[in-house]
């Protein structure tokens, strides 16, 4: 307990000193090949490097900071490893981490068990988390195992067409340790379906699905029948969406208008609100679309 409780004084101490920033961390991992790939986006470093730091042994590291491959070292922990790259980049840049570890997965009567560690020793807003399983493999029934199938509870699944995969979306505070649990086999001991019903029911909701979209389209009234409900910040925003086929980002808007990303940012809401306009997450930045039921 006591050495624990040193490496993670160690750590925030080393945090402290660097005094780094993230706007957002996505960690995605494939059980398949042992491959993390993870995605920093930085708001301020005031040190000359980045660390990033596993609670498991890596090999294999690549890195670059805004698409520039780095050189980095990596140092093995008593509980972990730590990967450092040294930049001249200070705010507003993006780092991608690429290693492999064959340690994340153990064994427990017969079934497989991801459990993956995350302490947050530096402000971070957001942290997206996001595991593929092996093809093949699905999620065990809850009254098969003694512990949970899957940890946090707020988590989602969904499917790449062929791999099933789970995420979690987080809002961690600084000395939180975010612990990650998936229990996974073989379909014929999960709850995932047969190849072969699953393909079945997968063509039936393509053909159901297009068949609403279809007829979704036909009825679909145009963008200009709500203009007089707007003002016309709102209506020079909806026209800027409609030359770039109904989406762009908000950065994007802001640059090719005569606005300040502050008035932007406020006519964004106001069209969000009249459900005009969707708004989601992307990058660093925001992807704004007309909502589907208007035609552009």
């Amino acid at each position: 307990m006591r050495k624990t409780a040193l490496i993670v004084g160690l750590i925030f101490m080393t945090a402290a000193a660097s005094a780094t920033i993230v706007e957002s961390e996505e960690v995605n991992v494939d059980l398949a090949s042992g491959d993390v790939e993870v995605d920093l986006y930085i708001q301020e470093l005031t040190s000359s490097s980045i660390s990033y730091t596993t609670s498991y042994n890596i090999e294999d590291v690549e890195a670059s900071i805004n698409g520039q491959e780095l050189d980095c070292s990596t140092e093995s922990l008593q509980f972990g490893s730590e990967i450092s790259c040294d930049t001249e980049m200070r705010d507003n840049f993006s780092v991608k981490l690429n290693f492999s570890s064959d340690n994340l997965v153990s064994t427990r009567q017969n079934a497989n068990i991801l459990r993956y560690s995350h302490s947050v020793y530096r402000p971070t807003q957001e942290y997206r988390m996001r595991v593929l399983l092996p093809q093949g493999t699905g999620l065990l029934d809850e009254d098969e195992v003694s512990i949970p199938v899957v940890s946090p509870e707020d988590y989602r699944t969904g499917s790449n067409g062929r791999r099933i995969f789970v995420e979690w979306d987080q809002n961690p505070q600084l000395g939180d340790t975010l612990n990650f649990q998936i229990v996974y086999d073989k379909y014929e001991n999960s709850n995932g379906f047969p190849v072969a019903m699953a393909l079945s029911i997968l063509t039936t909701l393509i053909v159901a699905g297009l068949g609403y979209f279809g007829y979704k389209r036909l009825n679909r009234e145009s963008v200009e029948s709500v203009y007089d409900q707007l003002s016309s910040d709102e209506i020079d925003v909806i026209e800027l969406l409609r030359e770039n086929e109904g989406e762009m980002l908000q950065k994007d808007v802001v640059d090719r208008s005569d606005y300040s990303k502050a008035k932007i940012s406020g006519v964004v809401s106001e069209l969000v609100d009249k459900e005009i306009v969707t708004k989601e997450k992307e990058g660093r930045s925001n992807k704004l679309r007309i909502v589907s039921k208007y035609s552009h």
